[in-house]
């Protein structure tokens, strides 16, 4: 007796491969590419629904981890292993974790406080003035009466225009 087959597995070959994405699908007479997003009737702040249940799943997940967590620490040893409960880790950690992340924050907060201030130039240096690439912008170039070209604008120009009024 002979098995009749449920189904066909077939291979992809190079030249399947070879073809480009955009072309033609002649059995649905659509191109075949990149999705567009899908149009909404409005912009809204709102999370999709989607978002907004994996939201509250991880709301409720952290939640029940903190209960937990309060169980074990303020719960006696002696009442866990009662229950059967004797693979819970020591109770020094129910505070050695949390202060060692404290710590860890407080270092972090730190040392990324220490290399903004020594990658920052002194308050004398130019380079809080100018860059390199408001160097030599073209300024006469446009049309009387048009929109100027966008540049930066030089702390002596600025200071003209401020403080400096006009003799009458």
């Amino acid at each position: 007796m002979k098995k009749e087959r449920l189904f066909h597995v077939s291979r992809r070959t190079e030249k399947d491969e070879g073809h480009n994405a955009a072309r033609l699908n002649h059995r649905r007479n659509k191109r075949v590419g990149p999705k567009e997003p899908p149009r909404r009737m409005g912009v809204t702040p709102s999370p999709l629904p989607e978002r907004a249940i994996y939201g509250f799943v991880l709301y409720l997940g952290s939640q029940f981890g903190f209960f937990l967590y309060c169980l074990w620490a303020f719960i006696p040893e002696e009442w866990l292993h009662a229950v059967g409960l004797t693979y819970w880790p020591q109770k020094y950690w129910a505070l050695a974790v949390p202060i060692y992340l404290l710590v860890a924050l407080v270092i972090t907060v730190v040392l990324l406080f220490g290399v903004n201030m020594s990658n920052t130039a002194p308050l004398h240096s130019l380079d809080n003035i100018t860059d390199v690439y408001a160097q030599g912008q073209r300024t006469a170039d446009g049309q009387k009466g048009g929109i100027p070209r966008l540049k930066d604008v030089s702390i002596s120009e600025v200071n003209k225009m401020f403080y400096l009024s006009p003799e009458s």
